[in-house]
């Protein structure tokens, strides 16, 4: 295994808007070279149904804003929070593609995922990715039932549709690869009708102790997760720590440098694992690097 520098500046598919004062552009922009951070996905301000701040009660408003601040972050793409059950959601979605969205973002917060069908088919329509949140949610509101990792199996008829389920699920880390073995077996052996992708995004949920175990399970388990899981922090504009971010980054670098020794003296048949059969060079690069484009431009298609 090739062994990449800690120091090597990561992609962070994972950033958050969140209302209130926010830093310049050319601020963060400084935080996160600091952090080393060179790129990542951005998600807009929260629809108004999460919460009711004036800022948010015109989606145009919202949409323009992530537009305009990431137009002066080179590196860091603008993701549109949309709302699913919207009246007018394919218009919303033709919208954000007319003007330059990336990619789309949500949380199930009080509606099952497979309520917003409608969205789904319009953005993968649209060729664009798709973030979603997966696992316990820390909110007010009655939440977690709508946000377990098979609640999002429906997905998988929607032709093309390119979804990443952040936060490894937890705690439900075991259901999540068990889904997306299934999504696995179904664009192998859905005679080209289950062609929707899931991918994996690493942002903590599972921290701490249940870290190394999720990434453990979810690389010795999931077929080509070598190529579909890219990191992300969770961290937020507003107050951005590049010291929080290290920690993180610094949390997960050592674990997947090492991935390839702990299988090599694990206790289990190799053979029925699919990382024996994986490429596991450069797997740091992989996931710290590289394989956002994988979900942002559908490249390895054929995995």
């Amino acid at each position: 295994m090739e062994h990449i520098s800690k120091n090597v500046p990561v992609f962070d598919g994972h950033i958050h808007l969140q209302p209130g004062e926010c830093s310049a552009p050319g601020e963060f922009l400084k935080k996160a070279e600091e952090a080393g951070v060179d790129g990542g996905f951005i998600f807009s301000l929260a629809p108004y149904r999460y919460r009711q701040l004036p800022e948010a009660k015109d989606w145009r408003q919202r949409l323009d804003f992530i537009l305009e601040f990431t137009s002066q972050t080179p590196g860091f793409y603008p993701f549109f929070w949309i709302d699913p059950l919207a009246y007018d959601v394919e218009k919303q979605v033709a919208a954000a593609v007319d003007k330059g969205i990336a990619g789309f973002k949500t949380i199930c917060s009080d509606f099952y995922p497979e309520e917003g069908m409608r969205c789904y088919h319009a953005v993968a329509e649209a060729g664009k990715p798709f973030s979603f949140h997966c696992g316990g949610l820390w909110s007010e509101n009655i939440s977690n039932k709508y946000n377990q990792p098979m609640n999002f199996e429906p997905l998988a008829a929607v032709p093309d549709f390119r979804f990443a389920l952040a936060h490894f699920g937890w705690p439900w880390c075991d259901e999540l690869v068990a889904l997306y073995g299934k999504f696995i077996y179904l664009n192998r052996n859905g005679d080209g009708k289950f062609t929707a992708q899931m991918f994996l995004d690493s942002t903590p949920g599972a921290s701490g102790i249940f870290r190394e175990d999720a990434i453990k399970k979810v690389f010795f388990t999931c077929a080509f997760a070598g190529d579909r899981c890219f990191f992300g922090s969770d961290a937020k504009i507003n107050r951005y720590s590049p010291k929080t971010l290290s920690l993180i980054k610094d949390m997960d670098w050592p674990i997947f440098e090492r991935l390839p020794e702990i299988f090599s003296k694990v206790d289990f048949p190799k053979e029925v694992s699919v990382f024996n059969y994986e490429n596991q060079d450069d797997l740091f690069d992989r996931v710290f690097r590289r394989n956002y484009r994988n979900f942002l431009w559908g490249e390895n298609k054929d995995n």
